[in-house]
């Protein structure tokens, strides 16, 4: 049975009604609605954004094609993205899995040559899917890892020099930071079917980054009706093989972090780019995205496609194309739209009296609530009272549940009351993090060394 989570967006987006209230069509010309056309080049240019990331779906048929047929249309994805990468602002290449259809080195090495047109130009992570697998289809004697083999060149891996690797000897999972402009992210690109003990390893990794904004990827995770795949999937990685499907990835590691805003994934074939957002246990909502067009290209012999994903300056606002870069032209109108993504809300902004040298040292405090005295004024720390008003005063505070080299502190106020006091006292407001209402451990405080 599908896991019980509270959804607030699923579904495949031609049923625009139903998702009315949560995305809004890039405006577009009636001429393509009109003729019938699946593809279509009228569009409004989009111009309000300020930065870009590109996604890869599966691309195995057009890299069997390509073999089969003595094509390069594989090559045209990388050569669009590296065209674009100016004018659009490109900051990242995300890849889905299912790079080839099957174990074949010919396969391989056209891939590879294909995807490497990145290496030096813009940061990508690669991952697997099922048809990657050694032995998938195809020759099943060859157990050749080609994935790192191929693609683990010292190139790749030094993308990941802040990050790392689950293991030192494949490229399967992976993690690294990427600033653009004020927003943090951790991207974690995650095997097919990621085993506990890997998912257990990508938790850890994000507990160590509370303040940045998680993007997943991995190959098998949503559904073409906008759900998790499950038990009821023929397709879903099968626990019996050490392979966790999406349900399990929701419940062991997607729900558990209130930083994860983005989950991209492939494998389920769909003409639409489906979007589902889900409530975590802590409130926060969790975009997923299933891009996957090689229906289309197994339909249509070949159509090169790229989701681009353009952000607003704050990351909040993503507007979508997807694009054949084969045929020059948008795919499917219900496929240009937009939608809000919950970010990390890290405001470090509208500071009051801080001075030169003002710097941030984080603090861990212990769950639950505890009362600091000092001065006669009690400084309560209790989750529930989490509200992003927080306050600093230059005296040697001690604090019983975290150890700070600074001389001020800051501490989180339930009554207002105080609040007047501390501000008639002389203590300065700052307005710093705040997620949801339920605090956790970890946290950014201003202090004046």
């Amino acid at each position: 049975m599908k896991h019980e989570k509270r959804n607030i967006l699923k579904g495949v987006l031609a049923f625009s009604m139903a998702i009315l209230m949560f995305m809004t069509a890039i405006p577009t010309t009636s001429q393509a609605e009109e003729s019938g056309e699946r593809y279509f080049s009228t569009k409004e240019p989009l111009e309000e954004y300020a930065y870009s990331f590109a996604v890869v779906g599966d691309t195995q048929i057009v890299t069997a094609h390509d073999i089969l047929y003595g094509t390069d249309n594989l090559s045209k994805i990388y050569d669009w993205i590296l065209e674009n990468k100016v004018d659009k602002n490109i900051q990242y290449v995300f890849g889905l899995g299912d790079i080839t259809d099957k174990t074949d080195v010919d396969q391989w090495n056209h891939a590879t040559e294909a995807i490497q047109k990145l290496d030096g130009n813009i940061p990508y992570s690669v991952i697997r899917g099922n048809h990657d697998l050694p032995g998938w289809i195809g020759d099943t004697s060859d157990t050749t890892d080609y994935f790192t083999q191929k693609l683990g060149t010292e190139t790749y891996k030094n993308q990941f020099s802040e990050g790392g690797f689950y293991e030192t000897d494949n490229i399967f999972n992976s993690w690294r930071t990427l600033t653009v402009g004020t927003i943090d992210y951790l991207l974690l690109a995650l095997d097919h079917g990621a085993a506990d003990d890997v998912l257990a390893w990508a938790s850890n990794i994000i507990e160590q980054h509370p303040y940045h904004n998680v993007i997943i990827t991995t190959h098998a995770y949503l559904g073409a009706d906008g759900t998790t795949l499950d038990t009821h999937d023929s397709s879903r990685p099968t626990s019996s093989k050490g392979s966790n499907d999406g349900d399990d990835m929701w419940s062991q590691l997607v729900s558990q972090h209130d930083n994860i805003v983005l989950v991209m994934c492939g494998h389920d074939p769909s003409e639409t780019i489906v979007v589902s957002q889900d409530e975590g246990v802590y409130g926060n909502v969790v975009t997923s995205m299933l891009i996957n067009p090689q229906g289309v290209d197994a339909n249509e012999d070949s159509t090169g496609m790229v989701a681009m994903l353009y952000f607003s300056e704050d990351g909040r606002n993503v507007q979508v194309e997807y694009y054949s870069t084969v045929h020059g032209k948008y795919f499917l109108e219900e496929n240009q739209f937009s939608f809000e993504l919950e970010v990390v809300d890290k405001v470090l902004a509208d500071v009051t009296g801080a001075t030169t040298g003002t710097k941030y040292v984080e603090v861990e405090l212990q769950d639950g609530a505890t009362i600091f005295t000092t001065g006669g004024a009690e400084f309560i720390n209790t989750p529930t009272y989490l509200k992003g008003l927080y306050f600093i005063h230059k005296n040697n505070w001690s604090s019983l549940t975290a150890t700070v080299t600074a001389n001020c502190y800051a501490y989180i106020l339930a009554d207002e009351a105080l609040v007047e006091s501390l501000e008639k006292a002389g203590f300065t407001r700052v307005q710093i993090y705040k997620k949801t209402d339920i605090w956790k451990k970890g946290g950014y405080y201003y202090s004046n060394s």
